[in-house]
């Protein structure tokens, strides 16, 4: 099925994102469980090549799949931060085959260019860690440190060494 239509295989995983997207309702919805079924099904059409590269190639896709995070961390709700940890996650690592490492780049870029969102994402880690809860959280932000930080993942993270006095800071954007 690889090289049957992908045209408009690809076509129709970008409306699908779109459709989810465009009907977000992480800030009227009370049922937490639509939301956490809504980043399920980003997660499975992002998973695939055309969803992978539909991060940074659609117009607006970035930011509305940005602010759809931002406002579900927001809910407080474990089971929503999970799901939205784990979609992030699947735009740092490819799960397709035949990937482009300059996507996957430009991905892990474009997630590690805000250090507000970083920040709040620590926050929340720090918060199950010091209350011994989250297992799940803990363990999809320590996969998210896993693709960013640690080898062979980070290879495609871009990084910049400084040193001073004594010590090598990286910095990562």
């Amino acid at each position: 099925f690889q090289g049957l239509f992908p045209e408009k295989k690809e076509k129709l995983i970008h409306q699908a994102l779109n459709a989810l997207l465009d009907n977000d309702t992480t800030n009227t919805v009370v049922d937490h469980e639509f939301i956490e079924d809504q980043y399920l099904a980003l997660r499975r059409l992002l998973a695939s090549k055309a969803g992978f590269q539909a991060f940074t190639q659609l117009p607006k896709f970035r930011e509305r799949i940005g602010t759809k995070i931002v406002r579900s961390l927001k809910l407080n709700d474990d089971q929503v931060t999970y799901s939205a940890l784990e979609m992030l996650n699947t735009l740092l690592q490819p799960m397709h085959l035949d990937y482009d490492l300059r996507q996957e780049q430009q991905n892990k870029a474009s997630i590690l260019s805000s250090k507000k969102f970083l920040e709040g994402l620590l926050d929340i880690f720090l918060k199950h860690v010091k209350q011994n809860t989250g297992s799940l959280i803990i363990s999809s932000f320590l996969d998210f440190l896993t693709y960013t930080l640690c080898p062979p993942f980070s290879e495609t993270t871009g990084k910049e060494k400084k040193h001073t006095q004594n010590k090598s800071v990286y910095i990562f954007y």
